[in-house]
């Protein structure tokens, strides 16, 4: 474990590799370090140069940057990659390496690699390498949330299922609220659904959001299918009777006189 403290940098690479040298640098702590860019150029906190045939030279593996670390006008980096790929190693699922060439302005904490997976995606972590050639939509090395529920923050590892009651059946979603609740006749048990059921003929749900269905009282019957309303129950014709809770037809409707049989 190496730790370079307050560690400031003005023009040009303060850590470099300008003189062709191959760089490795390995499960380092940066702890408020700076990067101050002047009229004369820009500032590198570190800086990765190429070789003579346009390979990087240098590879910042599995390291922690950590409050402190910033620089103090748009024109200064963290770590600049001269256009050249930089492999930070492994990435922390909700993490990606960014696309190869991509230099870093230090503002927020990170361990290993600098990008958060956006909203609406989710990153599964692995190898630079891996992620690099891993594209869904235009998040590099992220994955697009998938439907039953919802990716609202950046960074996410994985997907927060919407709750019984409630669906989504649209992908990339980047807000809750795309959690919708099942409509009046339907309802939903699990947690992650893209559906909602409709309440099956017997039954009836009046509220938003349930997660089950009332059935329908005894004396009579409901035929339809993902009702709304008790309005659809049906009474027994004059003559007949029924004991049964949640009947869906009048074929259940008994002549006065005749029993159950248990």
């Amino acid at each position: 474990m190496c730790n370079i403290c307050w560690h400031r940098a003005q023009d040009g690479g303060a850590i470099g590799n300008d003189n062709g040298l191959v760089m490795a640098i390995k499960t380092c702590v940066f702890d408020s370090n700076f990067a101050v860019s002047t009229t004369i150029g820009t500032a590198q906190a570190i800086k990765s140069s190429s070789d003579s045939i346009g390979e990087s030279m240098m590879t910042l593996l599995n390291s922690t940057f950590i409050a402190g670390n910033r620089t103090l006008t748009d024109g200064a980096l963290l770590i600049s990659s001269g256009g050249e790929t930089i492999d930070f190693g492994d990435c922390a699922p909700g993490s990606t390496p960014g696309e190869a060439g991509l230099s870093i302005r230090a503002d927020r904490d990170f361990t290993g690699c600098p990008v958060l997976c956006p909203r609406g995606t989710l990153g599964p972590g692995g190898e630079s390498s891996f992620l690099r050639n891993l594209t869904s939509g235009c998040a590099l090395g992220c994955n697009t949330c998938p439907a039953g529920g919802t990716c609202a923050a950046a960074g996410l590892p994985a997907l927060t299922l919407c709750r019984p009651g409630h669906h989504n059946p649209d992908t990339g979603s980047q807000t809750d609220s795309s959690c919708r609740p099942c409509e009046s006749g339907s309802y939903q048990t699990e947690a992650g659904a893209t559906a909602c059921v409709s309440c099956p003929a017997g039954s009836y749900i009046a509220a938003k959001g349930s997660t089950t269905c009332s059935p329908c009282s005894a004396g009579g019957y409901c035929e339809d299918v993902g009702a709304s309303s008790a309005s659809v129950f049906q009474l027994c014709q004059p003559g007949t009777w029924s004991d049964i809770i949640g009947l869906n037809n009048s074929n259940g409707c008994r002549p006065c006189g005749q029993i159950t049989q248990l």
